[in-house]
């Protein structure tokens, strides 16, 4: 027996745009997936642990958690502040574990997994 496709997705205020965001949900409503969006700053740990409740709900369930938010430094080192620096280590390395700690009792309940994307580190010349 299939199962019903449902898609959550979320981003931060750099991220997908609102307009991109409708987008994209229209676009997997189009081919008969249940989706919508759930807009959030990750970079903030109330709103990180609150998002796969806001799923949760909206679903009923939440089975699997894939998480690859994530943004790449776009300066030098010589133009790397510190908040820049916190800011970028807050959405890539903070952010998953907040969002999975939020999942947790979702993911207990039905048995759900999480799915953890890692990025890549560039380098460049000095």
């Amino acid at each position: 027996m299939e199962s019903p496709l449902h898609v959550a997705s979320y981003n931060i205020h750099k991220g997908l745009s609102q307009f991109n965001r409708r987008l994209t949900v229209h676009e997997l409503r189009e081919l008969g997936v249940d989706a919508d969006a759930f807009p959030a700053d990750l970079r903030d740990p109330a709103q990180a642990r609150a998002l796969p409740g806001h799923a949760a709900t909206r679903f009923g369930r939440l089975d699997v958690v894939v998480n690859s938010a994530g943004v790449m430094l776009r300066a030098g080192i010589d133009e790397t502040t510190p908040e820049l620096w916190d800011d970028v280590h807050d959405l890539n390395l903070r952010a998953g574990f907040f969002v999975v700690q939020g999942a947790l009792p979702w993911l207990r309940r039905e048995g759900g997994r999480v799915i953890r994307r890692e990025g890549r580190v560039v380098a460049g010349e000095l």
